[in-house]
């Protein structure tokens, strides 16, 4: 009993058919006369038209694969653009989240001095800018202090200067911790880290 295969290629190639057998008068790799016929085709030597489809295919898949390159370069531009947006977001966050607690008075202020002015190395002849309010909160917590310490560094009240935040003075320059420069410098280093 003989077997038959048949394969369909698109295209103006009409059905090829194996046959396993010595039963069928159709030659192996021919197409039948009824089956060009029926699909309105003229005859084409199978060869041929195969290798067009190959062509074609091989155009095919360089497409892709140059479509497939530029969807990973664009998503790694979308990527980059999102790791920029979320920074910006987080800081925007905390910027809101910290004036809110600044407005409360939820924060200390002896420790961002003392942070500042451990930024300079010689603390002698220097002034420290506070919001006026703050320097009452630090005038109030300096009293349990050594005096010592006032000798070379003067509090000064600045309404210019945002609270929980301080301007140092020093003979060599002037070096501010104020909150929104901070978390700027946050943001910006978030956005270096790749």
């Amino acid at each position: 009993m003989p077997s038959h295969l048949t394969v369909r290629v698109g295209g103006r190639v009409g059905a090829v058919r194996a046959v396993a057998g010595a039963g069928d008068p159709t030659p192996v790799g021919a197409a039948p006369p009824d089956a060009s016929a029926a699909a309105g085709a003229p005859d084409l030597d199978p060869r041929g038209a195969i290798e067009a489809e190959a062509r074609q295919l091989a155009q095919a898949r360089q497409a892709l694969v140059a479509a497939a390159g530029e969807i990973g370069r664009l998503r790694e531009g979308l990527l980059k653009e999102a790791e920029g947006q979320l920074a910006d977001l987080a800081v925007a966050i905390a910027r809101k989240v910290l004036a809110q607690e600044i407005q409360a008075g939820r924060y200390e202020i002896e420790p961002i001095v003392k942070e500042a002015l451990a930024q300079v190395p010689d603390a002698r002849d220097v002034v420290v800018r506070l919001h006026p309010a703050d320097l009452a909160r630090c005038q109030a917590a300096g009293q349990d202090q050594d005096q010592g310490a006032d000798a070379r560094v003067r509090f000064v009240a600045d309404p210019d200067v945002p609270q929980a935040g301080c301007v140092i003075e020093t003979p060599e320059g002037v070096l501010g911790s104020v909150v929104d420069g901070q978390l700027g410098e946050i943001g910006e280093a978030l956005k270096a880290v790749e």
